[in-house]
This record gives structure tokens, sequence and C-alpha cells, in this order.
């Protein structure tokens, strides 16, 4: 069981906690603990450090350095230096981050340049309403979605730090590796964050799959509504935020991501109609009817019309006796020895196991999963991240 003990000076306050847990934890279960045992002290840009073998204190802020903190603290409990930044500057302190703009890769040639959009004056939008019900059906989802992104991206980033600000310097391990955010360091204590769309909305996709596989539903459910609200015409995060309200019992909520999921293109009723996520939903009719809307129409059976076959006239027709059979010898049957039958248990198929969870998951191409499989060695979450790419 580990322990580890802080010596904590934040706010003028100097105090020493200890604390123990049931197993070695992660960087983030770490921090969790401190907002436990140092509240109401604790922000995530407190000055986490420990001394190494060197004698030199070290400053932690990843999961890597947290890793090597623990290969160099042998002995028990685990010394950590909690104190406030020498500068006394926090992002928790700063005002909410502004829009600067969007642009997006031009793939077709070979530098990438970036071309940026630009933001219509109020009197171009004013003119182009008339207009706007007619164009929608023809825009690309990413067309449409593009002027809720200001609002929903940080929102979706603030969401997952606590006091709902976004602090740069201490991302969520998992969205630092996904690449969805790049960090560039200004004068004065600014940032600018450079976000690329696509890869937030993968990041949260997969960790909200992931909280769902671990059973954590509500917070399954914040995450995945985070990734609808990033890219609201993917259906298969809307079907997955579907899961999660039928999980939690929340039968309107979860129906109305699932149209919302069959709205944009969805329509894999054999798999929902077999989603042990989704059984809160059989009694109900709204989902009885969604069903009923997605499976081919019953053919109808076609009336067998019977011709009655006609009588002929047995005075005038003559009768032809049919010709007496020639019943000819039975021949002997060639008794052959019989070999013994060996029977081969058939081996399991490779990837039975994964095909079947990929099914579930609403992923019915067996051979394209199997090929992922193959590529990733059974990696259930890449071949997840690869599919949704």
């Amino acid at each position: 069981m580990p322990s580890f003990k802080l010596f904590v000076e934040v706010s003028g306050a100097q105090e020493i906690r200890r604390f123990s847990t049931q197993k070695a934890i992660s960087w983030e279960e770490f921090l969790n603990e401190l907002q436990r045992v140092l509240r109401p002290y604790f922000h995530p840009e407190l000055r986490i450090q420990y001394v190494d073998s060197e004698g030199d204190r070290i400053t932690i802020s990843s999961e890597e350095e947290w890793r090597e903190a623990m290969n160099q603290l042998t002995q028990e409990p685990h010394k950590f230096y909690v104190s406030e930044q020498k500068h006394g500057i926090y992002f928790k302190d700063s005002p909410q981050p502004q829009i600067l703009g969007f642009y997006v890769k031009d793939e077709s040639k070979t530098e990438k340049k970036t071309q940026p959009i630009e933001e219509k004056k109020p009197e171009e939008k004013e003119e182009e309403k008339k207009e706007e019900k007619m164009e929608v059906e023809e825009k690309k989802p990413e067309e449409m979605n593009i002027s809720n992104l200001s609002a929903s991206v940080p929102k979706a980033l603030a969401k997952l730090f606590p006091g709902g600000k976004i602090l740069p310097n201490n991302l969520p391990s998992w969205l630092r590796d996904s690449g969805a955010v790049n960090i560039k360091y200004l004068p004065n204590f600014e940032v600018e964050l450079d976000i690329n769309v696509n890869k937030l909305f993968d990041a949260l996709h997969g960790k909200g799959l992931k909280m769902l596989s671990e059973g954590n539903k509500k917070e399954a459910r914040e995450i995945l509504t985070d990734a609808v609200e990033v890219a609201p015409f993917n259906m298969y995060a809307a079907y997955n935020l579907a899961c999660a309200e039928a999980l939690l019992g929340n039968i309107d909520a979860s129906l109305e991501s699932l149209n919302n999921a069959v709205k944009n293109g969805y329509a894999d009723w054999e798999h929902m109609e077999q989603d042990e996520d989704l059984s809160s939903l059989r009694n109900d009719n709204r989902f009885q009817q969604l069903m009923k809307s997605l499976k081919p129409p019953v053919p109808v059976p076609v009336p067998q019309v019977i011709v009655p076959t006609p009588v002929l006239n047995s005075v005038l027709t003559p009768v032809i006796e049919p010709p007496k059979p020639v019943i000819l010898p039975k021949p002997e049957p060639v008794v052959v020895p019989s070999k013994p039958v060996v029977v081969v248990p058939p081996k399991p198929a490779k990837w039975a196991e994964e095909l079947a969870t990929m099914r579930d998951m609403g992923f019915n191409d067996d051979a394209k999963v199997i090929s992922l499989l193959e590529k990733f060695n059974g990696d259930m979450q890449q071949v997840v991240l690869a599919l949704l790419s």
C-alpha cells in the first residue's frame, strides 16, 4: 500500500499531510488525491516537487515525469513538496480565452498552407438569411458546424479542468498525447492554443468510449456530450451518447440522441435491437416506432392462382395403357471396408472475441476490423480510433 508525505506551503500556510492508496496510482490520480487532501488550498497549477537521488528538487507536471519520480523514490513514505509558483501568476485567475479565428489546411498542395476563414459582417449575414434555408442541405457538416465551434470547443476544453477554466499547463495526459492541442507560449504569461478540431473530437469520443466500457457512465455521458457538441453530425458519437443516457435511465435524452444518430445516417437497426446498452428502451413505443422506420418493409405474399385441369371425354379419347415396367434384378451391394472417421475439433477463429466486441460497438465491417487488429496486434483502443478517423 503506497504512502505519501506532503510538505505544503500554500497561501501562507505551512503544513505536513500524509495519505495512503490501495495501489500504485497515476499522475492524474495523484492530483485527485491532492485535491481531496489539500482542500481548499489545492489548485492544479501548484508546483509539485520531489528530491531525486542526486539531492536536486525536480518538478513534476506530466505522467512521464511522475513515473520517473516513482522510480527515484524507492523508500516510503514518498515525499513531495507542494508550493505556489514563484511568479504567482496562474491561468485559473485569468479572463476567459478569446477566439482568434479558424483556419483549414489545404491538403491538395505539397506545402500545406492555411486559409483563414473570415468572419462575416452583420449586414452580410442579414442578406444571406433568405437563402440560408435553401442552401443548408448542400452544405457539408464541417461548414454547418463552423459557426458553433467558437462556443463548443472552449466549452468542451474548460469542462476538463476543476473550476471550468482552461489550464494550458495541466492538460489531461490523454488529451495532450492525442495531439489535439498545440501550445505556443507568448510574452507576458500569455499562451496561444492551436486546436485541431478533428483530433479533439477523436480524443473526446475515444475517452468517452473507454469510460463507458469501464462502467463510468456519468463521466462517459459528460465526455460524449462534449464530443457531440464539437461534431454534431457524427452518427457514432450520437449513438454512443444514447447508450450512456440509456444506461443512466434517461429515456427521453437517450431517444433524442438515438434519433439524432439515425438522422445523421446511422441505420444498423439489427445492432440497435440487440444492444444491451439500449435495453431500457425496448418497451418504449418511440423506440419501437424508430425500429419500424429503419427495418426494410416485409414483402407482401403473392396469392397463388390455381388453374383447374380440363377433363377429357373418355368416349372420344382412346385409352392408351402405359407399358408395363421391366423389373431388373437388384445388384448386390459392394461392401467397401470403412475407414475410421477422425473428427478434428474446429480451431477457434482468430480475433473472434474482439470481432464480437467491435460488432457490439457498431463496427460490422469484419474484414476491415480484422486487418486493423492484425496491424495493431489486438489493441482495441487503437482499432477504434482508426475506424473513427
